[in-house]
């Protein structure tokens, strides 16, 4: 084989894999997307237990069933 046929072989070649690894990225993205989606409401799902758990704890401590912002959130307060 000359010279010409094995350098279009492989600039074949090279193309074919680099559409490969362009349809295989366009097939991991919305993955990707999805697991970083179910990721993020499992978080928010957990703030907001944490959350829940404090408030909670406080309504006890304190012996109430409601209480104001300003009494929990600044400086030396929960």
């Amino acid at each position: 084989m000359n010279k010409l046929g094995v350098r279009s072989f492989v600039m074949v070649e090279v193309v074919i894999i680099f559409f490969v690894v362009i349809l295989l990225a366009f097939m991991a993205i919305p993955a990707f997307q999805k697991v970083h989606e179910v990721s993020q409401m499992q978080t928010i799902s957990g703030n907001l237990r944490k959350l829940t758990a404090g408030a909670n704890a406080y309504f006890k401590e304190h012996d109430v069933t409601a209480v104001h912002q300003d009494k929990l959130v600044g400086v030396g307060k929960y």
